[in-house]
C-alpha cells in the first residue's frame, strides 16, 4: 500500500499556514500490518524552508522538536521502531535535484547539510537507507540525466527533480529491490 504524497515534508512547520501533507501527522494512519515501512522526505522541507534543527547521537528518549527535519525524523524513526515491531523500516535520500544539492535556502542551508542530518540519524536508529543523493549517480544537474530520466513539465521541459518511468528503472528500482531483500 502506497502512503506517499507528492509535495508532502516530513512535519509541517508549527503555526505556519502551509497546508503541505506531513509525515509525522501521518503516522497514525499507517496499516499496523505492513511487510515494510519505507520513508523518504527531507527535499521538500528543504525548498519550503523548513528548519533542520539539530540531533544528539546520545539521546534516544529526549523530547524532539518535530518542526525541525532532524525532529521530525528521529519522530518518525522512534515511532516506528515502537510501532511497527519487528518490521523491516528503511529511509530514501532523494538524489541530486537541479538546484538545491549545494545551494542554500532561506534559512542558509545546503540540502547536503539535510542529507548529512538525515544519514546521521538514520545511523543513530540503525535504519538503513539509500543514499540516491551519493550513490545513484542521478544529477537533475546534468542536462543529458534531466532530458532522459526526470520528467518534463506541462511545457515538456524536463524539470531538474521528478525521475521518470526510465529514471525510477534506473536509478532506485534495482537499489531499492537490494535494500528490500537485504532487510526482509
Amino acid at each position: 500500500v502506497n502512503q506517499a504524497v507528492g509535495g508532502g515534508r516530513l512535519r509541517t512547520q508549527a503555526g505556519s499556514s502551509d497546508t503541505f501533507h506531513s509525515v509525522v501527522d501521518n503516522l497514525e494512519n499507517l496499516p499496523s500490518d505492513g511487510d515494510l515501512y519505507c520513508f523518504e522526505g527531507g527535499i521538500n522541507d528543504w525548498w519550503t524552508y523548513g528548519v533542520l534543527g539539530e540531533y544528539d547521537l546520545t539521546d534516544f528518549t529526549g523530547t524532539l522538536d518535530e518542526t525541525t527535519v532532524c525532529g521530525a525524523l528521529e519522530t518518525i524513526f522512534r515511532y516506528s521502531l515502537n510501532t511497527f515491531v519487528g518490521k523491516p523500516i528503511c529511509f530514501i535520500i532523494t538524489h541530486k535535484i537541479q538546484g538545491t544539492a549545494y545551494s542554500e535556502n532561506a534559512n542558509g542551508n545546503t540540502f547536503k547539510e539535510y542529507r548529512d542530518a538525515m544519514v546521521g540519524i538514520c545511523e543513530k536508529y540503525s535504519i538503513p537507507y539509500y543514499d540516491a543523493f551519493t550513490e545513484s549517480g542521478l544529477n537533475g544537474w546534468n542536462t543529458v540525466q534531466n532530458n532522459l530520466y526526470l520528467t518534463g513539465n506541462s511545457d515538456g521541459i524536463a524539470d531538474g527533480c521528478h525521475p521518470n518511468e526510465e529514471g525510477y528503472k534506473r536509478y532506485y528500482v534495482p537499489q531499492l529491490i537490494s535494500l528490500f531483500n537485504k532487510i526482509i
